[in-house]
Parts: C-alpha cells; sequence; structure tokens
C-alpha cells in the first residue's frame, strides 16, 4: 500500500511525474494530484502440493 511518502514525493517533485507502487498482489498509481489509484489487481499462483 502507498505510504504517505510516497504522495509526498509525487506532490513535490518538479515536473509532477506520477509513481507506480508494485506489491505482491496489486499495483498503485499515485497521481500528480495526489490521489491513489488501483491499477492492477495481481493472480495469485496456486501452490503445488
Amino acid at each position: 500500500m502507498p505510504e504517505d511518502t510516497d504522495v509526498f514525493h509525487v506532490l513535490t517533485e518538479e515536473p509532477p511525474a506520477p509513481e507506480f507502487i508494485a506489491t505482491p498482489h496489486f499495483l498503485y498509481q499515485v497521481k500528480t494530484d495526489g490521489t491513489i489509484q488501483l491499477e492492477k489487481k495481481k493472480k495469485r499462483r496456486k501452490q503445488s502440493s
């Protein structure tokens, strides 16, 4: 999950640029207006027995 510091980094960057944050199951985008959007939900792999 994106943190406050991720949003701060996007808002203070010159020129403004969105940032993507990947976790094991999700891909988020922090937009230049400070909003966070879920871009993709990754599929979980089945574990073999």
